[in-house]
């Protein structure tokens, strides 16, 4: 009898031992249900970090800005502009800017000359920019984001107003 009273005893502790183990489980998990209400205040101000943190993680990735790989030199550029016929455009603009302003000192805006040709602006704004660079053109606006002035050279009156943001060679 001995022996089956300890044989009882030890499974009587080993099922008391398993609850006990699951009840501490049990109040372990209710804790971590368990949460002081939160306020609206609260879920306020834990949005509002959570916003700066991102703009701090946006502003370091815009902050470093990658440099651009400009390995190319004249030849690779005189070799695009080759490829896309710029002479031909510069021809016809040229051609287009004489018929328009007969006259040498005939000053035309860039959407006058566009609507000639018959050409959106962005198309006709590149050979004219070979003509400047030849000197044949002269380009420049009054101010800022304004209409862009196309003539063979700046009007001597514009020389002064325009010797802050001229490009004309």
């Amino acid at each position: 009898m001995i022996s089956g009273s300890t044989s009882s005893r030890a499974g009587e502790t080993e099922p008391i031992g398993r609850l006990e183990r699951e009840i501490q489980r049990r109040l372990g998990r209710k804790n971590l249900r368990k949460r002081p209400p939160v306020t609206l205040y609260e879920l306020i101000k834990q949005l509002k970090t959570a916003e700066k943190e991102q703009r701090r993680r946006q502003r370091k990735r815009v902050s470093v800005p990658r440099e651009p790989d400009l390995d190319l030199d004249a030849r690779d550029v005189v070799a695009v502009a080759h490829d896309e016929g710029y002479q031909g455009a510069v021809e016809v603009v040229m051609k287009e800017f004489r018929r328009a302003a007969p006259n040498g000192g005939d000053v035309l805006t860039l959407g006058d000359l566009s609507g000639a040709i018959g050409r959106s602006r962005r198309d006709i704004y590149i050979p004219l920019l070979f003509l400047m660079l030849e000197g044949k053109l002269a380009l420049w606006q009054d101010e800022f984001f304004g209409e862009i002035y196309v003539g063979e050279q700046i009007p001597p009156d514009n020389d002064a107003a325009e010797a802050d943001h001229t490009t004309s060679p």
